[in-house]
């Protein structure tokens, strides 16, 4: 009976033994179904080339490596001609899969390609999202594909975007990661100063609404990140004077006076901070300080009134000296 066992298990493996010749057949197949167009038929083809190819010794190998180096580059084809027919969600399936076994057979080229169409997919899918303005569909397309890519700073910039519109702080920090991506990499750099003004902008918007709300202290730390990130910004700083004087926080006038006044390039706006500062130094009771600013409003909308201050602080000098 042990001799019967031995010799029907010797029959299963010469059966299941494949032959150089076998995979080199299959592999024609393959290659057949290619010069047809028939893709998706070809692909479980080559997958049953690597099969066999595992059981046929040395002489199959090329067979194997050929059939490795097909089967990402069918997904990929796949995925283009379903992107051609705008089936955007269906090629990007494909696509993943290119990409995947591009990494599992160490096809470099199939895999980056694949996901520069992954990325390009998504973007076409999120931007009509975003077009119609729904902004969460559009977020949660873009953060598929940058997560598929998180170096395309493209789709990162619109994710960011879609974050922002939405009032998500989640925004802030891709642009804050775009940012510092950009100091890694020349090729980075033009995304990053996009990411600065969008981060920039964003905040601005945000620090108005405090402002608005007249919840101070969120809109000093709105300014605050903003000034960090470009301390000469002209408009952050205005906008600072602007409500503090409307607040009555003479204290803020003040401390962000100078980097006001310096930092704007237009010499009306210049004048207009330099009374906002002579007007917190007049109610802080510092007439010396207030004297010294008001002499500086040279332009802008409030000369007149800096004279008659003037004038005011002059008389009282003059009563108080008698």
């Amino acid at each position: 009976m042990m001799v019967v066992a031995f010799a029907t298990l010797g029959c299963i493996a010469s059966v299941d033994a494949q032959t150089a010749a076998e995979v080199s057949a299959k592999y024609t197949k393959g290659a057949e179904l290619l010069k047809l167009k028939k893709t998706a038929e070809a692909i479980p083809v080559f997958e049953e080339v690597i099969k066999m190819g595992s059981s046929a010794g040395a002489e199959a190998a090329g067979f194997v490596t050929g059939a490795k180096k097909t089967i990402p580059n069918c997904y990929y084809a796949l995925g283009m001609g379903l992107a051609k027919r705008g089936k955007l969600e269906e090629a990007i399936v494909k696509f993943n899969k290119a990409a995947e076994l591009g990494e599992l057979y160490s096809d470099i080229t199939v895999t980056v390609k694949s996901r520069k169409m992954t990325s390009k997919a998504y973007t076409m899918l999120a931007t009509q999202a975003f077009n119609s303005k729904d902004y969460a569909k559009a977020a949660a397309i873009f953060a598929k594909g940058y997560k598929a890519n998180p170096k395309d700073t493209g789709l990162g910039l619109n994710l960011a975007m879609s974050y922002c519109e939405m009032g998500d702080a989640k925004g802030y920090t891709i642009y804050n990661d775009i940012i510092a991506l950009g100091k890694t990499h020349s090729k980075y750099e033009a995304a990053a100063v996009s990411a600065n003004k969008k981060y920039i902008y964003y905040k601005m918007l945000d620090a108005n609404k405090c402002a608005e709300a007249k919840d101070y202290a969120g809109f000093y730390a709105g300014m605050d990140e903003i000034l960090k990130l470009d301390p000469k910004n002209s408009t952050a700083l205005m906008l600072t004077l602007q409500v503090a004087n409307n607040s009555r926080n003479f204290d803020k006038v003040i401390s962000y006076g100078d980097k006001a006044i310096a930092a704007q390039t237009d010499l009306a706006t210049k004048g207009d901070a330099t009374f906002l500062v002579a007007s917190a130094y007049d109610n802080k009771k510092d007439k010396v300080k207030a004297m010294e600013y008001y002499s500086k409003v040279t332009a802008g909308n409030n000369i007149a009134k800096a004279k008659t201050q003037i004038d005011l602080l002059n008389k009282e000098a003059a009563a108080a000296a008698k």
